[in-house]
């Protein structure tokens, strides 16, 4: 992408989600070694009634999914706000084409073009997590 207004622009838009997203993470879990773990809550622990202690695991299972979503997306804001520093910023990692003004407005962070925003998840390495674990 050439137009520097537009990179900057996007920039600020994407320096805020960043924020956002480390605030909503932060109140959920830690961050440790660039990876964040659910905050155990003080009254975690045994409780006399089995009810109680099942709404603390399914909150606990509710954050995780929250959380993993959440991580992921902070993960590609901070790898666009790199791109951008680097000058590889609105380049399609699969094609190499400048990535569509209407898609950079759509999602700031993307790292496909049109045509390849199918392979978007593999470029990020998160589509094969399974198959890379068998």
């Amino acid at each position: 992408m050439k137009d520097e207004n537009k990179i900057k622009e996007l920039q600020a838009r994407l320096t805020v989600e960043q924020k956002e997203l480390k605030q909503t993470l932060e109140k959920l879990g830690d961050e440790e070694n660039d990876d964040w773990y659910i905050k155990i809550r003080e009254d975690d622990g045994f409780h006399a009634d089995l009810n109680e202690e099942a709404d603390d695991i399914e909150d606990a299972e509710r954050d995780l999914a929250v959380m993993s979503t959440l991580e992921i997306r902070y993960r590609q804001v901070v790898n666009a706000l790199e791109r951008i520093d680097s000058g590889e910023y609105g380049i399609c990692e699969v094609c190499g084409a400048e990535i569509e003004e209407e898609r950079l407005d759509a999602n700031p962070a993307a790292k496909t073009c049109i045509a390849h925003m199918a392979h978007e998840d593999d470029v990020d390495g998160y589509a094969n997590i399974e198959s890379d674990e068998e």
